[in-house]
């Protein structure tokens, strides 16, 4: 009966001096990082580690941490390690592997443990992580859109302009044509013009008086409406009485036109009208130039009078700040045991 207790002593105490091994090969450290391999350990353990840097560079730093943050070993400069350690309590140890130079290291290693209990031989070594989500909720300043419109702006007001036939141009003085400038604000989608001609100065008051481009526009969209639909079956065109010739010219073109030589001229055909009464002219573009209204009077005998509006639809964007309170969430990990 004494032999056979002894045996069972015997038998113990071999299986709790064998060594386990947890972890060997190699792995690469970046230059300017750190790798950490982490295991679990039983009271009582005695680790083993080794690591050896195959070309047999100094590694900065090599540290053995009981976690959380109690160091059990430091070795600095080092290019080969070997070290043993007592396990005073059940917990997780880190092996911190810390490279200071820009070219990276291979290390070789060796992990072992040697139980001191037959009841810590099957131990679970491996570790196990745990998410955590830590959530904070912080005021910050947005921007944001406060309005968005389409205005109509006026660029030319409704204006009046005697323009001579040719013939009288030549004998009595004045001009059988003008130009009138436009000068489009930032932002500006598209534009019209409004016009009526008529030799009579009282026909042209008694149109100015219901002349109104600019009245028609503001009555006719909303400020929040599509661009698109605003469209031409939207507005009345005024009266007229007599013909005119209306071009949309570039400022090269806007010469050619005042000095007469219409053998060199060109002119945008979506923006001009000839040989018309009266009319409201839609341009879906805006040139990036100085654009001009050239207005010419057809008739070689007869003086008329024209009157022109201009307004353009202005894309407007106001922006505000207000504040909003936002959450931010830090994620980090904890290792934990299974045992």
């Amino acid at each position: 009966m004494g032999i056979i207790i002894l045996s069972i002593i015997l038998c113990h105490a071999t299986l709790a001096q064998s060594t386990i091994t947890i972890a060997q090969g190699s792995f690469k450290v970046a230059g300017l990082s750190e790798e950490t391999l982490s295991f679990g350990f039983a009271q009582g353990d005695e680790i083993s580690f080794s690591l050896t840097e195959e070309k047999g560079k100094d590694i900065r730093e090599i540290e053995i941490i009981e976690y959380p943050s109690s160091s059990r070993y430091s070795q600095f400069k080092s290019s080969k390690v070997h070290q043993t350690l007592e396990v005073a309590r059940t917990g997780i140890y880190q092996f911190r592997v810390n490279n200071g130079s820009i070219s990276g290291r291979v290390c070789k290693y060796s992990i072992t443990r040697k139980p001191s209990s037959p009841d810590t031989q099957n131990f679970n070594t491996s570790v196990y992580w745990e998410t955590h989500y830590d959530t904070t909720w912080v005021d910050e300043i947005e921007t944001y859109l406060s309005r968005d419109e389409y205005v109509p702006k006026v660029i030319v007001p409704s204006s009046d302009f005697y323009i001579n036939s040719g013939s009288n141009a030549m004998l009595l003085g004045g001009t059988s044509r003008i130009t009138i400038p436009l000068n489009m604000p930032p932002n500006t989608v598209k534009w019209f013009y409004e016009f009526s001609a008529s030799r009579e100065k009282s026909d042209v008051e008694n149109v100015k008086s219901s002349f109104g481009l600019m009245g028609q526009l503001v009555s006719s969209i909303e400020p929040s409406m599509a661009i698109a639909n605003i469209g031409m079956n939207l507005l009345a065109t005024p009266p007229g009485a007599d013909q005119c010739d209306i071009y949309l010219l570039d400022f090269e073109n806007k010469q050619f036109f005042e000095r007469k030589e219409d053998h060199l001229l060109r002119h945008y055909s979506d923006g001009s009208r000839e040989n018309m009464k009266s009319g409201i002219v839609e341009i879906p573009w805006v040139a990036q130039q100085q654009l001009y209204l050239g207005i010419r009077n057809p008739s070689g005998s007869f003086g008329i009078h024209v009157t022109v509006e201009v307004v353009a639809i202005v894309h407007e964007q106001e922006y505000a700040e207000q504040t909003v309170t936002l959450p931010q969430v830090k994620t980090y990990k904890t290792p934990y045991l299974k045992n």
